[in-house]
């Protein structure tokens, strides 16, 4: 993608304001009776700017029922809040201001009531366009990898070329993505599940999005029980992760607070708000963290846990505030999501225990 931006203007322009205003509302947009709320409207004006009463006059005469209870106020807003015209009166006028502009709403008598100091703002026009090959640069990469595919036939050639090799670890038939291109690749993982692909097989170039992609079978892995030396390359990571999760716990050592704590290993300590058992992720870049989640709800305020090991880290918490739950409201919300997940869990628990107990074979991810 291309992006082109010129600096158009810059001003001096509030963040927020806040503002009143009495509507009269035009909904067909006739001139003639804008013009003649645009007298109503100055009359008024002159009156409000008289006797410092706009709250009251908008009471009476404001066609904004909801604003106009509260004598018009519609409290603070932000640029791109409010309709065109309306925004621009008020980011562009001063307080105490009372100009009249007209929308797609009607005519408006605003009163500007305050504003938050004035800060430089920007004014850029900006162009933006796709960069895409051309049909022509297009067929002649599909043609290099058609021609790579036939020349690199074996995995020896295939990997002694100079193209780039990205290996693809366990590919299973239900994946829907390709490993580490992580892009969708459902045809790809159909043809290397093929009864009748073997090893050393080289496919036809695939077009993914915006790549062509050419694969190779090196393996395939007879179903059963992996050989350990298969899935050590597997298992390695987790091994690594456990052993780190050691050393940090052996780091920590002995402390009675959590600042102790966070010192013995030189980090910061992290304070996440808010956290429900509901969550999917915990706040303050902490994640999805089921360990974290179990752990809190079992302390008492106050109260600090001993180190645990989650996915992303080993952890120390302390709890310092507890906040029942509402009998209604987003606790039942939670309640009701909970039950339909494990709803689904079970539903899905049940079906495959049925599939193994009789035996099916579900090799609907080779033709879907």
């Amino acid at each position: 993608m291309l992006y082109v931006s010129k600096l158009v203007s810059t001003s001096m322009s509030p963040d927020s304001v806040q503002a009143s205003h009495i509507l009269i509302r035009v909904d067909d947009g006739d001139s003639n009776k804008i013009a003649a709320a645009k007298i109503k409207l100055d009359s008024i004006k002159t009156v409000a700017t008289r006797n410092g009463n706009f709250a009251d006059l908008a009471k009476e005469f404001s066609d904004d029922l909801g604003s106009g209870e509260n004598g018009g106020e519609l409290d603070w807003f932000t640029k791109g809040r409010m309709v065109p015209p309306f925004e621009k009166a008020c980011f562009e006028g001063k307080v105490g201001d009372m100009p009249i502009v007209v929308s797609q709403f009607g005519v408006h008598l605003i009163h500007i009531t305050d504003q938050t100091e004035p800060r430089k703002s920007y004014l850029l026009a900006s162009v933006d366009m796709p960069i895409e090959p051309s049909k022509y640069t297009a067929d002649m990469v599909y043609k290099k990898a058609s021609k790579f595919s036939v020349e690199n036939n074996t995995i020896e050639k295939f990997e002694a070329s100079e193209m780039e090799i990205i290996p693809i670890e366990g590919l299973r038939a239900e994946e829907e993505v390709l490993g580490p291109l992580g892009i969708p690749a459902k045809e790809v993982v159909r043809w290397a599940h093929n009864e009748e692909t073997v090893v050393g097989a080289v496919s036809s170039p695939f077009e993914l999005d915006d790549r062509i992609v050419v694969s190779v079978v090196t393996k395939i892995r007879e179903e059963g029980v992996v050989p350990f030396e298969t899935a050590k390359g597997m298992i390695r990571p987790m091994v690594l992760e456990q052993k780190k999760a050691e050393k940090i716990m052996a780091e920590l050592g002995t402390f009675t607070s959590i600042e102790e704590a966070a010192k013995n290993i030189g980090v910061e300590v992290r304070r996440a708000d808010n956290v429900r058992l509901s969550d999917q992720s915990i706040g303050g870049g902490i994640g999805r963290e089921p360990s974290i989640l179990g752990t809190v709800a079992t302390l008492a305020t106050g109260e600090m846990s001993a180190p645990i090991k989650g996915n992303r880290g080993v952890y120390v918490l302390k709890l310092e505030g507890k906040t029942d739950a509402p009998s209604d409201g987003d606790s039942s919300q939670d309640l009701n999501l909970a039950k339909n997940n494990n709803f689904v869990r079970a539903q899905r628990s049940a079906q495959n225990a049925l599939k193994d107990a009789v035996g099916v074979e579900d090799d609907r991810a080779k033709f879907y």
